[in-house]
């Protein structure tokens, strides 16, 4: 903690909240740490800013978390509604946070800096700011009184204060004694921590050092009370991991006991700051890595020891706390797959392909669909049959590989054109079935290039008129994740005891619905890989990302872990409205054949490119930006033959328009992807991204600033 600024404006808070009203944790209670334990502290990325922010204190009276900012330049007081909502899967609760509003009443001085709000039960409040002198502003205590409900500006607490340091107010419960932090004459170290008590008349008495029990001979700063016999405070003074660490001390037949350090909150960096909400959760701030600012709040759950049985460690580590999703002008091109697979053994059309009734289709367009390849290939039939209504002309062509059962093959053909008949009006003269094709060789082949493994459950779709396999055009406002991508890291120990495990990454939306963006189990540990964060593949922009790594120890015991992503949304309109200099932005996407060493394109795939080289020579090509993103599953020449043709593609750009970009073309880190599941994944994840960003000009008035 930077200690000039503890003697300015201390980013810490000596804070009061009592648990569920009263306090229900005794003394004893609180001592005894085998019987609780603090669940990993995760980011609270709903409330946290790039600046600072701190000091949180919650207010039985109003039910609100306050807490600190210093995102306008001033140390300000904002509030956060809180409460504690029971998660729908899990039936567990998990502390929520809305949006914070900045307080508008007298509390807030102009141009000056007030923090660390503390209350009593009764709703009584102290807090810090600066008191002016002849010589010049100390950080002082002030009393924050209410009329009705609001608070009106608040006046010093003369007996607390003197011409130094004298902050981090915490109230006890029943708002009869107090406890600060001062640097005044008569202490162990250079902050102390001091008591007063009020009497039947309200009168503060003098302050008194609180012993060499609790004070060292470096800084103690933040105390809070959790119950009358129950005080949390930071220390830099009493050893531990480094930096400032949150301790927690109790009174027993009137006697203050040596403290002890949270060490399943406390880091190598900052840790201060800390309040107790209803619920049994714990906010603090702390300025460790991951931080959004310089100082964060986190939050972490006191749970009973019974309730975390395993013997094993859950631990998950990722680079980010939070997700932006940015919204921008975009175009997707997406591949129409040529192929699609059906289930093992069936020749009924597979489940994940979305069927309608011919009263359903007048409303169907490709331009309505998710820009998400799954999405895509989930409606192939239908952009198919709406294409070829479009263009009379055209036949489509299904074929298989010839196999050792050709009645499963004639049954698959004749699902799709059944399909295309009913449901489409398509006439069954333009559709040439040919479950075993007499150019047998070259089907295979074609079939082979994208379904690999899975050739022999695929009907291969193919036409005399290039648009009906066209690649899928998508163009709207549409949200890109800053990251683009998420660093994940798991373990467990000991890895001896663990029997198995699983993870998933999940987001859920404002409806309670949850996509699995991700999932896996039971691999090596510890593991590690890159999850691309895609908001346009979700179906509804989510609150939150969850996390969550479960298993079960050689015992049975099950545990698991945690960690939830906070999803901000930064519309379009909030730019502009912003002046954010804004981009187009253009994504294509080229699906990789299998087994080919030497690179080479499709025929749309070569249209394509020309289109892009054509579209960026010339006036349009100033400030672009281009990147090609290839892929790897883990395997090393899955990995080099993907970066070989995201060579082999910027190679081809470069020849057909050397003059087109002012900057080079970006080829990304290879993205180490698990190996998908399904068949339909194995295809649609073998696909190199290539992005293309260009500015949006400016207008006249723009660029002079109007």
């Amino acid at each position: 903690m930077r200690l000039d600024f503890v003697y300015g404006m201390v980013y810490c808070a000596a804070l009061f909240a009592v648990q569920f009203l009263c306090g229900i944790f005794s003394a004893q209670e609180l001592c005894a740490q085998e019987r609780r334990k603090w669940e990993e502290p995760q980011n609270l990325a709903a409330l946290n800013t790039t600046a600072d922010d701190f000091a949180p204190a919650y207010s039985f009276l109003e039910k609100l978390l306050y807490f600190t900012s210093a995102q306008s330049g001033y140390a300000e007081l904002y509030t956060s509604r809180y409460d504690a909502r029971r998660d729908a899967t899990t039936g567990e609760s998990r502390p929520r946070f809305a949006l914070a509003e900045r307080i508008t009443t007298s509390l807030n001085q102009p141009r000056n800096n007030q923090a660390y709000i503390t209350f009593a039960k009764d709703g009584s409040a102290l807090l810090s700011t600066f008191r002016m002198t002849q010589r010049r502003p100390f950080l002082n205590i002030f009393q924050a009184a209410q009329n009705s409900t609001i608070f009106v500006k608040p006046d010093p607490v003369d007996a607390l204060n003197t011409d130094g340091f004298n902050a981090h107010p915490a109230l006890s419960p029943s708002g009869k004694s107090v406890v600060f932090a001062s640097n005044r004459s008569g202490g162990r170290g250079g902050i102390d921590l001091w008591t007063a008590n009020r009497d039947e008349s309200g009168t503060w008495q003098p302050p008194v050092n609180m012993s060499d029990v609790l004070n060292s001979s470096d800084d103690e700063i933040t105390p809070c009370f959790a119950s009358e016999d129950s005080l949390y405070f930071a220390s830099n003074g009493f050893g531990g991991k480094g930096g400032f660490e949150i301790f927690l001390t109790v009174r027993s037949e009137g006697r203050w006991q040596p403290p002890v350090p949270l060490v399943e909150l406390n880091s190598e960096y900052d840790d201060s700051d800390f309040a107790m909400l209803p619920g049994n959760v714990g906010v603090f701030a702390s300025n460790r890595t991951g931080s959004r600012g310089g100082l964060d709040l986190y939050v972490a759950r006191l749970v009973p020891i019974s309730q975390l049985t395993s013997s094993v460690e859950y631990k998950i580590a990722t680079q980010t706390a939070f997700i932006t999703a940015e919204e921008f002008s975009m175009t997707d091109v997406i591949p129409l797959v040529p192929c699609l697979v059906f289930e093992a053994n069936s020749g009924v059309l597979p489940r994940d392909l979305k069927q309608y009734t011919s009263d359903e289709i007048s409303t169907f367009s490709p331009q309505n669909l998710r820009p998400d390849p799954l999405a895509i290939y989930t409606e192939t039939l239908n952009i198919v049959g709406k294409r070829m209504a479009e263009f009379n002309d055209a036949t489509l062509t299904l074929n298989t590989i010839e196999g050792s059962n050709s009645d499963l093959a004639r049954q698959r053909v004749e699902a799709v054109r059944s399909y295309l008949q009913n449901v489409w009006n398509i006439d069954g003269r333009r559709i040439l079935a040919k479950p075993n094709a007499s150019d047998a060789n070259a089907v295979r082949r074609r079939i082979t290039m994208f379904a690999g493994e899975d050739a022999v459950r695929c009907v291969e779709i193919s036409s005399n008129d290039p648009r009906i396999t066209a690649s899928v055009r998508i163009a709207g406002v549409n949200m890109i994740a800053k990251p683009r991508k998420l660093d994940l890291a798991l373990d467990m120990r000991p890895r001896i005891l663990l029997r198995s495990w699983n993870f998933s990454l999940t987001a859920e939306g404002r409806s309670g619905e949850r996509d699995t963006i991700f999932r896996t189990a039971g691999v090596a540990l510890p593991f590690s890989t890159t999850i691309p964060i895609e908001p346009s593949s979700w179906l509804a922009l989510p609150d939150e990302l969850q996390a969550r790594v479960s298993g079960t120890d050689s015992l049975g015991r099950a545990g698991k872990r945690d960690l939830i992503l906070t999803v901000y949304r930064l519309p379009l309109e909030q730019k502009r409205a912003q002046r954010v200099l804004d981009k187009i932005i253009d994504r294509y996407r080229f699906l990789v054949p299998q087994g080919n060493e030497t690179p080479t394109l499709l025929p749309e795939q070569q249209t394509l490119l020309r289109e892009i080289a054509s579209a960026l020579t010339g006036a349009s090509a100033s400030g672009a930006n281009l990147s090609i993103a290839p892929y790897s599953f883990g395997d090393k020449a899955m990995s080099a033959q993907s970066e070989r043709y995201a060579r082999f593609l910027a190679d081809e750009l470069k020849r057909q328009a050397p003059m087109m970009l002012t900057q080079a073309i970006q080829i990304e880190p290879t993205t180490e992807l698990i190996a998908p599941e399904t068949p339909q994944e194995r295809i649609l994840r073998r696909a190199l991204v290539l992005t293309i960003e260009r500015p949006i000009p400016q207008t006249p008035q723009e660029r002079r600033g109007r």
